[in-house]
C-alpha cells in the first residue's frame, strides 16, 4: 500500500511542467503561420542540405553496409546537432522558448507544408 501512495505522490512531479502534445503542436502551428513562402523555401533546402551533410558523414565514417546500425546511430547524432544549431539561429527560437521539441515540430510543419507544395520534388 505504501509502494502504491509513493507511486501516486511521485507521478505528478514527474509529469508537471511538460507541455502535451497537443500544445508543442499549437505552439508550433503559431509559429509556423507567421512564415512566408519564401523563408520556407529558403528553409527547407538548409534543412534537407543538413540531412543530406549527416548521410554523407554517415556513409563515410561506416562504409560497410553491415554496419548500418552504426552508420544510422552516428547520423540521428549529426542530424540532431546539426537542426539544433539551425534552430538557435532562427528568429523564432525565443518564440517557442528555447524548446528543441517545439523546435522540431515547426521543423515538421516546414517540411510538410513543401511536400504539399511539391517543392521537394525539384531538389
Amino acid at each position: 500500500m505504501k509502494k502504491l501512495l509513493l507511486l501516486l505522490l511521485f507521478i505528478p512531479l514527474v509529469s508537471f511542467g511538460q507541455l502535451t502534445y497537443e500544445e508543442k503542436n499549437t505552439i508550433a502551428a503559431e509559429v509556423f503561420d507567421t512564415f512566408s513562402d519564401d523563408y520556407i523555401k529558403k528553409s527547407v533546402l538548409t534543412l534537407v542540405k543538413l540531412d543530406d551533410k549527416a548521410i554523407a558523414s554517415a556513409n563515410k565514417k561506416y562504409p560497410n553496409p553491415k554496419d548500418w546500425e552504426k552508420q544510422i546511430d552516428f547520423q540521428r547524432e549529426i542530424e540532431n546537432i546539426d537542426r539544433l544549431n539551425w534552430y538557435k539561429k532562427q528568429n523564432w527560437w525565443k518564440k517557442v522558448n528555447k524548446n528543441a521539441d517545439i523546435a522540431y515540430y515547426v521543423r515538421a510543419k516546414i517540411i510538410g507544408y513543401s511536400y504539399d507544395k511539391g517543392w521537394l520534388d525539384n531538389i
